[in-house]
């Protein structure tokens, strides 16, 4: 009985009536083996009636007393010592079998071992009871069968429950629930008896299911006529409905009891929260994007960082190259690409005291709250909105960057500004101009070039070019006769830059803020540079990093905006609003390329006063597991694969505080590698020799990390395998496995007690060998069973207790190190380490004692395809805007619907990602609404198909003749018998010489060596395996040869051949007559031999080469007309 897995399960240590259990026992006498009893001292016996609620056939209590048949309890102090419904077999003991004592005494052992665990059961004026039944349509992967699951009832509370296989596969859910339904039927009527027998119940109960097609399938007897299929028993369920034995209601899925039997933990949910920042979840997937809590909740206020109310996030074009996947993580230089969340580098918001303020951080702006460096803001003008000042950090701070400081941009030189009508763009052709210098701009549009006019009364037509090709490469040199430009601001990408660089004049500044080139490493020529020109990266990151530059260029940046906006050179930039709620719109509305300036996240409204104390705003945020910077976290075994893995994560979530158990220490290069690495992120790294499985040593780890920081988490990774089959187990093996693990964790769990008053975490990890067992490793099993205990008493208890039950782990560890990470261990195959920590965030988020994580092997992955053709058509339509893509042409391409860069590598990891379909953008362009339709129905093709469209092309002529010369061959080599029905076999017509025996290979015949038997001069046979040979064991079968050898009419002397498999058989053949050379004739000589894995690869490439074919569907034709030839007389070519 799973008490761990019920609700409302109750731990009540001192009301439950431990002392009559243990009166109980205590009393427990077993006369003739099989009665039970209580001897009573004042002889008065008072009976209990009792219920077992388990896997056993239900009957109805008998209320018959015959002698000591029941079980009587004495009263004392008029107070029944044992009220309880203690589990019992329903049938009467008096008239019992040895199967009733065994199952009386599994009752009394759960009673032992259970004494302090107890269902609450509460009192009321009418007892109702109910019954809520469940389904999975595939519970069991391997078989299919759905798994039936049904949770009773009463007083809120659970009383019986169970979970099982059904017994055939059900061809839908509506199926499996209605098969569930009818097997709790007999349940809730059994249970209904004993209502009526024990308490004169007379209401109604009712079954709940969860769903509705179900209901309908059970009340309407009609559709019986299409569940022929189904075993007859269960179509019971509307005859108890009728006659009001039971009622059938609908309960919907949050409410449903049962479906902790059947469900796996779900994703962790969301929570409300006042820290929260936006992620994309999935890299290249737009509609990933989910706000998540933050890790500030955590955070204290330092002199290097203050917390900011975030009022006004911007989007930039970072980050929606970032959540597209045009950008990879770590394109900028710096560890942005170890965080979570990247998105989002300035903000505008309010801090705690009120005062309105604009800023940069280094990621994590599109956020509720960020924490911002005091250095890096700038107070909001009285005469700006926080909308308006949204618009500003960014853009003026990367233009002051790269023009001033970087490009070293003075009064009369030329520039050319790309994207002008952007934000950055904007910044920076306002401080050119403030300059006195001479601009010349791209633009995508007339309606950008014609805003820009209004914004800037200095510019003229002759200042515009176009962005959308090379064009102005040619315009900007007429207009420069032939000059160039001194400085140009780039942020164009592939061909373009090359054209730009063409544009640069002698000795001038190529400042690149575009990141794409970057990150592809586009080559430059070095002749570009006979100009004496410079070419500059202009990263604005930089300016977060904690160096002397970073901080005097900072410090110069700052400086700068803030003289702009005193002289009005740095002024508010348009900007497009979208709520927090529509973070995807905002995203692709920014990607499409229409928009003019910012496009601006609002979290919040802002009030009117210009400072206010702000409210913390609180949103539904993706839970996530976060550390506390302000506590430490002890990691037993920390120093080996997993455990350093664990320390990374730990650090990624905010650790800075880590104790690290080992008893070697340090020993490799990596070690010290990962040590030197977390101190640099300012991380305080203990490694300790202290020994867990000590309690000396246990307390004074834990007291060491206390006095560092209060006690967070304890991991507890402690593992030694000594594997051995239970014959040849030792107790010292036993003794060494359980040390390392029950020893540490029993210690581990006193210890924490009296030393970790705030411990959050304690977690032992476990193994799926636990659960499921493994040949070899009884003594690891047991371990990770009292680990597993240990952690169910504490959750019992209040206190933190989690025990994971791994599967294999690939990449680090034992498995890896052992057999690798490709390895097929107990149908599992080994977890990746990444996965591993993404389950751990779940895990470290629920309240379940017990859990587990495993990947199941799939023998043969199916190519079925993820995406339907309505999921493709939406999904694709969303990325260009569209709403109904049905109403499209479908010979509409891509590339006319709009595509962009941007879009393109969406659809591409689309592509990719649901259906393994690998185009060049190229191809995109060219794809039309008629492919994307035809996904739906491309199930068939293979995973390596490269086009939309895939045909089989013919065998050609010039290799018709040859696939012709090899056909007879084939035919006389496959259209022989399967079985063989001699077992001698002469294989040559030659009577005279020694005669050769060869044994046949694993395939049982020797037909495949005839070529090889005419060449001999002596007389060869086959030995064959027919029907009638032995297939026990080798030994049986070479005594089976020797019989049929020695009917034939030879000579006293042989020799023995053995083909590949038949080489064992002939070996044990020959030393059959060695140590009986007076019973089998003498063996001359004894040959093996084999085939040589390079010819057969040379044959077979040769043979490929005859039916050469850029479709795996035509060799696979090919290779089943071959194996046709065995059985039907057909042309292969043909």
């Amino acid at each position: 009985m799973k008490l761990r897995t019920v609700h409302e399960l109750k731990q009540r240590h001192r009301k439950w009536d431990k002392k009559s259990v243990e009166r109980l026992f205590v009393s427990y006498e077993a006369h003739d083996g099989y009665r039970l009893f209580i001897p009573s001292k004042n002889k008065v016996r008072r009976s209990c009636k009792v219920i077992f609620c388990d896997e056993l056939p239900y009957e109805p209590l008998t209320v018959e007393v015959t002698g000591c048949s029941d079980m009587f309890l004495e009263e004392e102090n008029g107070r029944i010592l044992a009220r309880i419904c203690f589990a019992l077999t329903s049938r009467a003991l008096w008239k019992s079998t040895k199967d009733d004592w065994k199952h009386a005494k599994r009752i009394y052992r759960y009673l032992r071992g259970r004494s302090n665990v107890g269902l609450l059961y509460k009192s009321y004026v009418q007892t109702e009871f109910s019954v809520f039944s469940d389904a999975d349509q595939v519970g069991d992967e391997k078989i299919r069968r759905p798994i039936s699951c049904m949770v009773s009832i009463n007083s809120c509370v659970a009383i019986t429950w169970w979970s099982r296989l059904q017994h055939s596969v059900a061809i839908s859910l509506t199926e499996a629930e209605y098969v569930a339904g009818c097997e709790s039927v007999n349940e809730l009527v059994w249970l209904k008896l004993v209502f009526i027998e024990l308490l004169e119940y007379d209401g109604t109960p009712i079954l709940y299911v969860d769903n509705l097609s179900a209901i309908k399938f059970a009340q309407n007897p009609q559709h019986h006529r299409r569940s022929k299929h189904i075993d007859v028993r269960f179509h019971s369920i509307r005859e108890k409905v009728d006659r009001g034995v039971l009622k059938l209601e609908y309960v919907p899925s949050s409410e449903e009891t049962a479906d902790i039997l059947t469900k796996p933990l779900t994703n962790h949910g969301k929570v409300e929260t006042k820290h929260a920042y936006l992620n994309a979840l999935t890299r290249g997937d737009l509609s990933s994007l989910v706000w998540v809590d933050s890790p500030l909740k955590y955070f204290k206020q330092t002199a290097a960082s203050i917390l900011c109310q975030v009022y006004y996030a911007p989007l930039n074009s970072k980050d929606v190259m970032l959540a597209s996947g045009k950008l990879p993580p770590d394109a900028e230089p710096g560890d942005l690409a170890l965080h979570d969340g990247i998105l989002g580098i300035e903000f505008s918001g309010r801090l705690e005291n009120g005062q309105r303020v604009m800023g940069l951080v280094p990621a994590k702006g599109l956020a509720t709250t960020v924490a911002a460096d005091p250095n890096f803001m700038w107070e909001v003008p009285d005469d700006w909105s926080l909308e308006e000042a949204s618009t500003v950090p960014a853009a003026y701070s990367t233009a002051y960057y790269a023009l001033i400081m970087r490009g070293n941009l003075r009064k009369g030189e030329r520039v050319l500004i790309h994207s002008g009508s952007g934000c950055v763009g904007q910044a920076a052709i306002a401080v050119a101009l403030s300059l006195g210098c001479e601009v010349f701009i791209t633009v995508g549009s007339f309606e950008k070039r014609e805003f820009l006019k209004k914004r800037f009364n200095e510019l003229q037509d002759r200042n515009f070019c176009n962005s959308r090709d090379t064009s102005f490469e040619q315009y900007i040199l007429n207009a420069t006769n032939g000059k160039g430009v001194d400085v140009i601001l780039n942020s164009l990408a592939e061909e373009k830059v090359k054209a730009t660089l063409n544009c640069l004049a002698q000795h001038g500044r190529f400042l690149e803020i575009g990141k794409y080139d970057f990150s592809n490493n586009t080559p430059l020529g070095m002749a570009l540079f006979l100009k004496n020109i410079s070419f500059h990266g202009i990263f604005i990151y930089v300016l977060f990093e904690n160096k002397s530059y970073s901080l005097r260029a900072k410090k110069e940046v700052v400086q700068l905006v803030k003289d702009g906006i005193a002289d009005g050179t740095v002024k508010p930039l348009n900007s497009i609003i979208f709520d927090r709620d529509q973070a995807e719109q905002a995203f692709r509305f920014m990607a499409s390329g229409k928009h003019v300036g910012k496009v601006v996240l609002k979290i919040r409204d802002e009030e009117p006063q210009k400072k206010i104390v702000p409210t913390p705003v609180q949103l539904k945020a993706l839970s996530r597991t976060s550390c506390n910077p302000e506590k430490s976290y002890v990691i037993i075994g920390g120093l080996g694969g997993f455990g350093l893995e664990l320390c990374q994560w730990l650090v990624e979530r905010g650790a800075r505080h880590v104790v690290l158990t080992s008893r070697s220490g340090l020993k490799s290069g990596y070690q010290k590698r990962c040590m030197d690495r977390w101190k640099k992120e300012n991380t305080n790294i203990i490694v300790s020799k202290l020994n867990a499985t000590k309690m000396d040593d246990a307390k004074a780890l834990l007291k060491m990390a206390a006095e560092v920081k209060p006690v967070a988490a304890i991991f507890n990774l402690a593992l030694v395998l000594r594997d051995a089959f239970m014959e040849n187990q030792t107790v010292e093996n036993f003794k060494e496995v359980c040390e390392s693990k029950v020893a540490s964790t029993l210690n581990l769990d006193a210890a924490s007690r009296e030393l970790c008053p705030e411990l959050d975490w304690f977690v032992c990890f476990s193994s799926l060998r636990c659960g499921r067992g493994n040949a070899g490793q009884s003594n690891y099993g047991y371990a990770n069973s009292v680990m597993e205990r240990i952690c169910e008493e504490r959750s019992k208890e209040g206190l933190p207790g989690l025990a994971i039950q791994w599967g294999a782990i690939g990449d680090v560890g034992v498995i890896q190190d052992t057999v690798g990470s490709d390895a097929v261990i107990s149908g599992t195959v080994p977890q990746r380490i990444n996965s591993c920590l993404t389950v751990l965030d779940k895990f470290l988020q629920q309240n379940k004692p017990v859990v587990s994580s495993f990947v199941p092997y799939q023998p043969s992955e199916t190519t079925t395809q993820k995406a339907s053709k309505h999921s493709v058509l939406s999904t694709v339509g969303k990325m260009f805007g569209i709403k109904d893509m049905s109403a499209i042409n479908p010979e509409t391409s891509l590339g006319e619907l709009g595509m962009d860069s941007l879009m393109g590598v969406e659809v591409k990891q689309f592509l990719e990602r649901e259906f393994s379909l690998v185009l060049a953008i190229p191809e995109l362009r060219k794809m039309k609404v008629k492919d994307l339709k035809k996904l739906e129905g491309s199930g068939e093709e293979t995973k390596t198909t490269t086009t939309p469209e895939s045909k089989t092309k013919p065998i050609s002529e010039s290799n018709a003749k040859l696939a012709e010369k090899i056909h007879g061959h084939f035919r006389s080599l496959l259209s022989k018998q399967l079985v063989p029905t001699e077992t001698i076999m002469q294989m040559n017509s030659v009577k005279t010489g020694i005669p050769l025996f060869i044994v046949h290979p694993i395939e049982g015949t020797v037909t495949m060596l005839n070529s090889l038997a005419q060449l001999i001069n002596f007389s060869v046979y086959g030995i064959q395996c027919t029907p009638e040979a032995p297939s026990e064991s080798i030994e049986q079968l070479s005594t089976f040869y020797w019989k049929h050898i020695k009917t034939l009419n030879i000579s006293n002397t042989i020799c023995l051949a053995g083909y590949s498999f038949g080489g064992a058989v002939a070996f044990e053949m020959y030393l059959q007559a060695e140590r009986d050379p007076q019973k089998y004739p003498e063996v001359l000589n004894l040959i093996m031999m084999n085939g040589s894995p390079a010819l057969m690869t040379a044959y077979i490439r040769e043979h490929k080469s005859y039916f050469r074919s850029d479709s795996i569907a035509e060799e696979e034709v090919q290779a089943l007309c071959l194996y046709v030839l065995q059985f039907v007389d057909i042309n292969i070519v043909e």
